[in-house]
């Protein structure tokens, strides 16, 4: 099964997605290393802050003072021998220490623990030994202000970003839901004011389009029209020479076979001009139309079974639909054998109509070309005489944004099956 594509506002999206990602992760890089710097010399300004206070302690206690004593009232410590131990992981307390050597040089400081680190540095004389305090606590010196200012950057320009997408892609989505009507001579809808400009060039163009459409169909209708006017005329004629002259009795019947054909393909032909977009779209349910084209064929005699009867909706032109669907009927009315059935279902927005026959189906060779204009298949066998009947059904269901299928069934028999798009009861 191919995979569908994916829109063109998820990928704007995910575009805007990744580029904002791209920037907070480059963002952050040059924040640590800037930031860093900072955090690096408010914290070395802190623990130098933390010496001098023990420094002036220490000399207003005097000689005769216990150094240990006078430190621990500001929850520090004084050791006589150097501490030993293991350096902190982090390189940014041996920096650290460094900014200290440099405050306060000859003073030997150091950094030991692996935990909570601890600074010792050398006390002034007169007092002998070592100060000993806990560094400071990284998380009280370093703002979380700057990262919530950034991700609530990224909430606003993703928010803002998503709404200007959708307010780009909504109107291309219209059109494109539009597309396939053109070929029936419907207009799009109408843009929003302030849509792009380029989507009001192709608002335009499609509109052109349909518009051409609709005046060719105008055309070949009243072309058709004349065609039809002017032919059954002579035929006429030609069916009462046929029966004043003296002529063998099957020589006469071949001639108004002939004539009834000739006049049969003509109603085809009037038909397919009545298929163009004159005929207003609307709401109509499916189910019920079917229904009445197998009451109508009932009650001529002909035995039609509606399975999977259901409420469906779709958007078209009941009486081209009349006509594609009747179409379909009468070909495997003529061409199969029973039972003859209608199966109705709908699945995913789409509706399916299955017409099928228990005759002995055609010749696959010949499948691909069913539904060309002038070109009809035997039950069982290659081409037979010209019609228009499944042109004409092909082509009221393409206009509908639809498609048709023919196939040969497993079972035995023929199956024309129709798909085309539903519309929701409510909409």
């Amino acid at each position: 099964m191919t995979r569908r594509n994916s829109g063109l506002f998820r990928r704007f999206v995910w575009l805007l997605a990744g580029t904002v990602l791209l920037v907070v992760i480059v963002g952050v890089i040059v924040q640590r290393l800037v930031a860093g710097e900072s955090l690096r010399a408010e914290v070395t300004r802190t623990e130098v802050l933390k010496v001098l206070v023990a420094d002036s302690l220490l000399r207003e206690a005097g000689r005769d003072a216990d150094p240990a004593q006078v430190l621990g009232a500001v929850e520090m410590g004084f050791r006589r021998d150097r501490p030993t131990g293991d350096p902190p992981p982090m390189r940014f307390w041996n920096e650290v220490a460094r900014g200290l050597d440099e405050r306060l040089p000859g003073r030997s400081v150091g950094v030991l623990g692996r935990g909570s680190p601890q600074i010792h540095i050398r006390a002034l004389p007169p007092a002998q030994g070592w100060i000993v305090f806990a560094a400071g606590n990284l998380r009280e010196s370093a703002s979380a202000g700057p990262l919530m200012v950034l991700v609530a950057s990224i909430a606003i320009i993703l928010v803002c970003a998503a709404w200007q997408a959708r307010k780009l892609t909504l109107p291309l989505g219209q059109l494109a839901a539009a597309a396939p009507h053109i070929a029936a001579g419907i207009r799009p809808p109408v843009l929003a004011d302030k849509a792009a400009r380029e989507l009001v060039d192709l608002h335009a163009a499609l509109a052109a389009a349909a518009d051409a459409v609709r005046t060719q169909s105008k055309d070949r209708g009243l072309v058709l029209a004349t065609l039809s006017h002017d032919m059954r005329t002579p035929l006429a004629r030609l069916r009462l020479a046929s029966e004043i002259a003296e002529l063998d009795a099957r020589i006469r019947d071949g001639m108004h076979a002939d004539i009834d054909e000739l006049d049969a393909l003509i109603g085809q032909g009037i038909a397919i001009a009545r298929d163009g977009p004159e005929e207003a779209m609307q709401r109509v349910e499916l189910v019920g139309l079917l229904r009445e084209l197998v009451l109508s064929r009932q009650r001529s005699g002909i035995e039609w079974t509606l399975e999977g009867a259901a409420c469906s909706w779709l958007h078209g032109k009941p009486q081209a639909l009349r006509r594609a669907f009747g179409n379909l009927m009468d070909n495997a009315h003529h061409h199969g054998r029973p039972p003859l059935v209608l199966r109705v279902g709908e699945s995913a927005g789409t509706l399916r109509v299955e017409v099928l026959d228990g005759g002995s189906g055609v010749d696959p060779g010949v499948l691909d070309q069913l539904g060309r204009p002038f070109l009809r298949s035997s039950a069982g066998g290659g081409v037979e005489r010209s019609g228009l009947g499944l042109a004409s059904a092909v082509r009221i269901v393409e206009e509908h944004a639809g498609e048709i299928g023919f196939y040969n069934r497993e079972t035995g028999g023929f199956a024309a099956i129709v798909q085309i798009p539903s519309a929701r009861s409510g909409s």
